[in-house]
């Protein structure tokens, strides 16, 4: 028999398009799998679907949290309830090509050595047409430990979705509630071994509507406030610590290894501050300009 898949979908106020996520991962040509869905209390319509989806289908698992316990928990739930020896998160709104699992699958029994695997992928970004985009020097098999960490510190981690040896994950920490928990979670991985490639294009990723330019400058903290500005780059570098002593220190690698880590991780925060300050020259010097610092206020 084929090794099993647990597919883990947490989910809060889904409805819009849980039935479409849940319609193209039955549609798996792969044979041994189960999807569970994690629902955080939804208020919307998720319950009605997803109670009707496992009815329609034993590969189904529905569980609904008595109260909201966040996202970073619901999503650990996901795991927490999965079995077998594959495991891939799965977000509501997503779509994935019937050969989606299978491929991951295979391509991971022919390199034992690999903890994980993706595909080429779509982006949907809002009300636009979908786009290819490329996760960015990840296919790690070649490469060092640090070069594996090199590749996802502070980036890349939307691959997150993708198949995931499970035992791999049982010694890791999961998500938690601060900003990129799920990249140093992929940062975790790269530490415990390779990522597979494989160039096919099998995945649809939604994300929310596209942004304007306002909602960049807020995010960036370049909204007319050095407060914002200083409190979005405190997020990053709490969110370097945590890839140091969740991802690099904990692991099992040799002492100049994680030197190494640590250095590109000062590097990596480094070079993503100084991605704010282009922001904040292509937006305008808004923290000298008076005039500029009214203007993005109102």
């Amino acid at each position: 028999m084929s090794p099993l898949v647990s597919v883990g979908m947490p989910v809060y106020n889904g409805d819009q398009y849980l039935e479409q996520a849940l319609d193209s991962l039955l549609n798996q040509v792969y044979d041994n799998y189960q999807i569970i869905i994690v629902d955080n209390a939804s208020t919307d319509r998720t319950f009605e679907i997803a109670k009707a989806y496992s009815f329609r289908s034993p590969k189904i698992k529905y569980h609904r949290n008595d109260q909201n316990i966040g996202a970073a928990a619901n999503f650990n739930k996901a795991y927490a309830l999965s079995e077998g020896d594959y495991f891939m998160w799965a977000a509501h709104d997503d779509w994935w090509a019937p050969s989606y699992i299978s491929t991951c699958v295979d391509e991971l029994e022919r390199y034992p050595d690999s903890v994980l695997c993706y595909t080429d992928q779509l982006v949907k970004d809002g009300s636009r047409e979908p786009i290819a985009s490329h996760f960015r020097d990840v296919a790690t098999s070649k490469m060092t430990v640090s070069q594996r960490y090199s590749s996802v510190c502070f980036h890349n981690w939307g691959l997150i979705y993708c198949v995931i040896r499970r035992p791999v994950l049982r010694d890791l920490e999961l998500f938690s509630n601060y900003a990129l928990t799920e990249g140093v979670l992929v940062a975790s991985l790269a530490m415990k071994g390779s990522f597979r490639h494989v160039p096919q294009l099998l995945f649809l990723k939604r994300e929310g509507k596209a942004w304007t330019k306002q909602q960049k400058k807020v995010a960036y903290g370049i909204n007319g406030r050095f407060e914002e500005f200083l409190k979005i780059n405190l997020l990053y570098l709490y969110a370097g610590f945590k890839y140091l002593t969740v991802a690099v220190l904990p692991s099992h690698n040799r002492p100049i290894e994680k030197l190494v880590c640590t250095l590109i991780t000062i590097r990596n925060y480094l070079g993503m501050k100084a991605l704010r300050y282009s922001a904040i020259k292509r937006f305008g010097s808004i923290f000298l300009d008076p005039a500029n610092r009214r203007s993005l206020d109102s």
